[in-house]
């Protein structure tokens, strides 16, 4: 009888223990599946911002052509490989922490791109100096204002 209690409480353990290593490992599989629905999100963000600088810099290019030119410029920026492709990264959270600092990279060239583009449509203003030229006899030696 005690046997049977000792294996009885063993494998209560055994059941809990296998429980709570399955709610872990689901706890981390909902983790993954946030990660990849969030890399999904990050992937379009990516592809619009490429197209967003790429448009910048074709619109500056044909600023500065004084036309359109025709010239379309390519940003090649690959995100990083999702865990389903070959060679992708280990895991949905890196591979959503990669692309997320791409995009970053992408965002920062964007807001240079329009600053640029921005500065160069400004119209260039220049400020010219007023200089005074006042001859040495007309000032007074002495600091006191000059006789009326």
């Amino acid at each position: 009888r005690a046997q049977a209690e000792f294996w009885g409480r063993a494998a209560l353990r055994r059941r809990a223990a296998a429980d709570s290593a399955g709610g872990e490992a689901g706890a981390e599989d909902e983790a993954e599946q946030i990660f990849r629905e969030a890399y999904a999100a990050e992937a379009e963000r990516h592809a619009l911002l490429r197209q967003q600088l790429e448009s910048a810099l074709a619109d500056q290019l044909s600023s500065q052509d004084g036309g359109d030119s025709g010239v379309r410029i390519a940003v090649a920026s690959l995100p990083p490989l999702s865990p389903e492709e070959e060679g992708g990264q280990p895991s949905w959270r890196a591979a959503f922490e990669a692309l997320k600092g791409k995009s970053a990279e992408l965002d920062l060239q964007l807001a240079r791109a329009k600053a640029m583009s921005t500065a160069s449509s400004a119209p260039s203003t220049v400020t010219a100096a007023a200089t005074i030229d006042a001859a040495p006899s007309s000032l007074p030696s002495s600091g006191a204002p000059p006789p009326a």
